[in-house]
């Protein structure tokens, strides 16, 4: 015991900085016990070793002495050196630091208070820090401020006007800014930058651009596709599903609307057709209809496709770790699985896939769209959709059996066909309920936007601000549970959540105080030593840099180039793609025709998407077998592939320069000279991809590529005819020499990383 004495004050000893800290249990204490103790002491009973809990708080205070680490019998467990004595074992991979030992120790000293887990806690408005200073614009910037000082830190100053303006655009509706918002806002700006801004914010956020890109980022976590997956990957018509997104966001549906429609939408009184189309958000998954299968087999996989996905979009629960046991983390019990599932285990479906896959809503189309849902299966060899009679097609919606409810099994080990135990629907045990609720998806939908719900509100707020930033407050969108990280900021999003519900969940007034703060606006510079100190930029002492998404940078060529179609909504169409890209992976049966005209220049948003084999260009973006809500970043040479050699990109830069060269600018007199006609040419693809003029070094820089490059292709005019012959544009009569050295130019320009990123 005096050899124990002596390791304890030796620990003591070596914790003086985390002494002079306020230790949190949520925060600082609970993910130590959980990342190295809970696999054996935590939820899960059947690994649970001694009979020791250390996840609840009569077991685990009941292990410490507050104020007394020496009495503690954790804390002994926890520093001894005896291999027998040691707790994690000395032969267990799951081993504690020195800091961590130390944040222990230290909690034990401070009084063993106890606190549940930080995202399981009721959502409080904090008060505003209060901080000295002038910078600041909005609320946002005092949270940040405080935390920059905390961590001895200054902000960086403001964007360049130009710099911001392209920023706030492509963040708000994907897109560069058009030539007339620009225009009128560099004008305003002039006079009073600030209101002129705001205006400018405005505007973007009426912008129906704005609805497309705010759905193309809900297309991944709801796994959206027109086909149904595996083997035979029948096609569907689940483009009204995806019309209505596009719709909710331009209309700023309130948040809590927008998640009880998607989950329950045709159990509302009077339900309408709208209000039905909605819930095919959880018919977006994969549908198995492989001779051999089971069709139960399947209806049980879909049902749990649907409870794992709502628990991770709304809620940012990793609900799908306890299908075959208890949670190892979290206070979620297999029961609490079987309980949510039970609320989508009474949809009036059979397993069966293809045009069996029942319930459909049956909707009237145009002619022209009904005649594009049957092309798309003119080149398939098997299973072709069944449509209804005259101009209607089927979506896949969400709707309950009649009568008696469907029971509800908890399932050995998953198992879907080894039923043991009967459960009716019901929220997990350990988060609050309110009294009163309807045991089915409504009720399920009432629950996760009520205010006692401690988790759609901070995970909606917390997925909104990574659009902006590069990253979550917590970056872990898809797990809020005790595995998760540690907001880099948790007071800030405590007060965003809570602001985002007293305001009615207003999407747009939540982007606005955004994008408008200070915080937002900083400029993305960034010095050796800041770079050194927060590389990750944590703690947003400076503007976002993070590479945009392939679906942005393929809408942004088109955008700059001219070519981008303005049509909204209809059934998804074919853009170029490599030749037979769908032939191998189908064994044959299913070709990929492309298809012509505008349709080949409409966004990203509303391409076909086959789950067998996703669009090529899109090569950031996730399979959509299943929800996934962490935005994938990659700057793989396969991203370069695509935009450097890709048609759409081609075409893209060829149909720029073509137009720069038709533009009145540069028939100006004076300007025939081969070389002041490249240089204004340069100058003007800078402005309308960069939205800045180059400078002296990089104009000489480009006008020698260039001129290299005429000389080249002046001797190889096969070449030069070969790069201008991409795409269906037709194509100007300027000189093929110049006029494919500019292209490669404006291809250059448009994958430079200030084109390519958030800047």
């Amino acid at each position: 015991m005096v050899c124990f004495l002596a390791v304890v004050v030796c620990w003591h000893g070596t914790s003086d900085v985390v002494a002079e800290t306020q230790i949190d249990f949520g925060v600082d204490v609970l993910p130590i016990l959980s990342d190295a103790c809970f696999h054996c002491h935590g939820p899960d009973e059947n690994t649970r070793e001694a009979g020791l809990r250390l996840d609840t708080q009569d077991d685990l205070l009941s292990m410490v002495s507050a104020e007394d680490p020496d009495d503690s019998y954790l804390i002994q467990r926890i520093v001894a050196e005896d291999p027998e004595e040691q707790m994690p074992p000395s032969d267990s991979h799951r081993q504690l630091k020195s800091a961590e030992k130390q944040v222990l120790v230290e909690w034990v000293k401070q009084g063993a208070s106890w606190s549940g887990h930080w995202a399981f806690e009721p959502i409080e408005k904090p008060e505003l820090p209060g901080v000295d200073g002038d910078w600041g614009r909005n609320e946002i910037d005092s949270f940040v401020q405080a935390k920059l000082i905390e961590k001895s830190s200054t902000p960086s100053p403001d964007a360049d006007v130009r710099t911001l303006l392209r920023r706030v655009a492509l963040d708000v509706t994907g897109l560069p800014p058009r030539a007339d918002v620009a225009e009128e806002f560099l004008k305003a700006a002039e006079h009073d930058l600030d209101a002129a801004y705001e205006t400018l914010v405005d505007t973007l956020l009426a912008s129906p651009d704005y609805g497309e890109r705010m759905a193309s980022v809900w297309m991944e976590v709801a796994r959206f596709s027109e086909s149904d997956g595996y083997q035979l990957d029948q096609v569907r018509t689940q483009y009204p599903w995806r019309d209505w997104v596009i719709r909710a966001f331009n209309d700023n549906m309130p948040y809590n609307q927008f998640v009880l429609e998607q989950t329950a939408g045709d159990l509302l009184p009077d339900a309408t057709e709208e209000q039905i189309i909605a819930t095919g958000f959880n018919r977006n998954h994969v549908l198995n209809g492989e001779g051999g299968v089971d069709p139960n087999e399947t209806r049980i996989e879909v049902v749990a496709d649907r409870t794992e996905t709502t628990a991770t979009a709304f809620l940012g629960l990793t609900i799908g770790c306890c299908r075959c046991h208890d949670h190892k983390f979290d206070p979620l019990s297999q029961e609490d699985y079987f309980r949510f599932f039970a609320y989508f285990n009474n949809v009036d479906e059979s397993g069966k896939a293809g045009h069996n896959a029942n319930p459909f809503l049956e909707l009237e189309v145009s002619p022209e769209d009904r005649k594009q849902a049957e092309r798309y299966q003119a080149n398939t060899k098997h299973h072709h959709i069944r449509f209804p009679e005259g101009n209607k097609i089927r979506v896949a919606v969400l709707k309950d059996r009649s009568g008696e409810p469907r029971k509800t099994f908890i399932l050995n080990r998953g198992a879907w066909d080894q039923p043991t135990r009967e459960v009716t629907p019901a929220p997990p045990a350990s988060l609050p309920s309110p009294d009163g609720l309807p045991p089915n998806r409504l009720g399920l939908a009432r629950w996760m936007i009520d205010d006692s719900n401690p988790l759609t509100a901070r995970v909606a707020v917390n997925r909104y601000w990574e659009l902006f930033f590069g990253r979550g407050i917590v970056t872990t969108q898809e797990d809020f549970g005790v595995q998760s990280a540690r907001p880099s900021h948790p007071r800030l999003l405590d007060w965003l959540a809570a602001d985002f519900r007293e305001n009615g969940w207003n999407v747009k007034r939540l982007i606005k105080q955004i994008v408008t703060s200070s915080t937002y606006r900083q400029s993305s510079v960034c010095n050796e030593k800041t770079r050194t100190i927060d590389p990750d930029n944590v703690w947003l002492a400076r503007g976002a840099r993070f590479r945009q998404p392939s679906w942005m940078l393929r809408d942004q060529a088109l955008a700059v180039s001219g070519l981008l179609s303005p049509d909204m909504f209809g059934p998804s169409v074919r853009p170029y793609q490599p030749e037979n890209i769908w032939f191998t992976p189908t064994a044959g049966k299913i070709r990929y025709e492309a298809d012509s005209g505008d349709k080949l220049y409409r966004k990203s948003l509303y391409t076909f998407w086959r789950r067998t084999t996703g669009p090529a260009n899109m090569f950031d973006a996730s399979p959509r077998r299943v929800c996934e809500v962490n935005v994938r970043r990659t700057n793989t040479p396969l991203h370069a592939l695509v935009t450097l050699n890709d048609v759409t990109f081609v075409e893209a830069a060829r149909v720029l320069a073509d137009r720069i060269f038709d533009s009145q600018e540069l028939n100006d007199e004076g300007r025939s000279h081969e070389r002041a006609l490249v240089d204004a040419a340069l100058n003007e693809v800078s402005k309308r991809v960069l939205f800045r003029d180059f400078d002296e070094s990089e104009r000489d820089m480009l006008s020698s590529f260039v001129a290299e490059t005429i000389e080249h292709y002046q001797t190889h005019p096969e070449q030069a005819e070969e790069l201008l012959s991409f795409g269906e544009a037709p194509r100007g009569g300027h000189d093929a020499a110049i006029h494919a050295a500019l292209t490669n130019a404006v291809l250059l320009i448009m994958n430079t990383d200030e084109s390519l990123s958030h800047f």
